[in-house]
């Protein structure tokens, strides 16, 4: 089962390159039902309300098996473990309703909802709290791998869901976390190049990443290649019609929460914050229009920096933390 959230089902034809031709010839391949809701049954809800609905085929199942990657994620805190259940095999108003768990009442991000937190973030914890729902009468087992910040494979182990996840946690954190004494004055850092950023929707991560070590007004040159556009319509009409408003926007997501517009009320609040440049193969009326800086000489830009800075070429999987924080 490809465990879609709900992302767009991949076509048959695309499986043997997910799960290679061996596993397709002789395992039955299906997408997960997050919009399928004759697909889908109610399994129970959450202490936090989260009424919970999985894909029938995995829920039939005596034995899970989950395979995949652990990587540092705004929402969750880490990619992987639990979150291949909910909002993996999930029905999509049980993932819409752990993900509006993201912001407050009041329509302000919570403050727990970030990379590399899981204690005390709601999102997380309710997946968590989702997994040990699904897999109470079950058994199953954990394949994780761990990529370093240029896509390799550094670890892989298999267990136990939780222990292993922690464990996996751990080990991302020794590769892909970098503690710093102070925050910058300015940052010049890249999605990644290729696959990375290839959409800007999906190169934010790198700016979320890099902004954790920023003084509040720093600037920050972002390069990223876009060659495919903004990636998501609904996250580009955010920025744009709540330019320099993240707070309206915020209270909108607290009565219908909707990811795009998330990741928009997050990139919103930071253009507020921070003098954020984006180097891109956009064009400058777009690059203003969503509410980024243009510059048409980065070199120029950079001789004008002043203080003390950090250079971040793989900002997508490198997460920088000041010690203590």
């Amino acid at each position: 089962i490809i465990a879609l959230g709900t992302h767009r089902d991949i076509p048959a034809h695309g499986f043997a390159a997910l799960c290679g031709e061996g596993t397709g010839s002789r395992v039955k391949v299906i997408n997960s039902a997050g919009r399928d809701p004759d697909r889908l049954t109610h399994i129970g809800t959450t202490s936090r309300g989260t009424r919970l609905t999985v894909t029938r085929e995995a829920w039939e199942a005596d034995h899970i098996i989950i395979f995949g990657g652990i990587l540092h994620h705004m929402l969750a805190g880490y990619g992987g473990g639990r979150k291949y259940i909910l909002p993996g095999i999930a029905g999509e108003s049980a993932i819409m309703a752990n993900h509006a768990l993201a912001i407050d009442r009041d329509g302000t991000p919570h403050p727990l909802v970030t990379q590399a937190v899981c204690r005390g973030n709601p999102v997380s914890e309710d997946m968590q709290e989702g997994a040990d729902l699904f897999l109470k009468h079950k058994t199953c087992t954990y394949a994780a791998v761990v990529a370093n910040g240029r896509g390799e494979i550094f670890h892989a182990d298999a267990g136990e869901l939780r222990a292993t996840f922690e464990q996996g946690c751990g080990h991302l954190d020794g590769a892909c976390c970098v503690d710093v004494d102070q925050k910058a004055d300015f940052i010049l850092f890249s999605a990644g190049g290729h696959r990375t950023d290839g959409q800007l929707y999906q190169a934010t991560k790198a700016l979320f990443n890099a902004v954790n070590v920023a003084k509040e007004g720093a600037d920050l040159m972002f390069v990223a290649g876009c060659g495919q556009g903004v990636g998501n319509d609904s996250f580009a009409e955010a920025l744009t019609a709540f330019r320099n408003r993240p707070g309206a926007l915020g209270k909108k997501l607290a009565d219908q929460f909707h990811m795009p517009a998330y990741v928009a009320l997050r990139v919103i609040d930071m253009l507020t914050r921070f003098r954020i440049t984006l180097v891109s193969d956009l064009d400058e009326a777009t690059t203003r229009a969503l509410g980024f800086e243009f510059t048409r000489d980065p070199r120029q830009l950079i001789t004008g920096l002043h203080g003390k800075g950090y250079i971040i070429p793989f900002a997508e999987n490198i997460l920088p933390r000041k010690k203590g924080e």
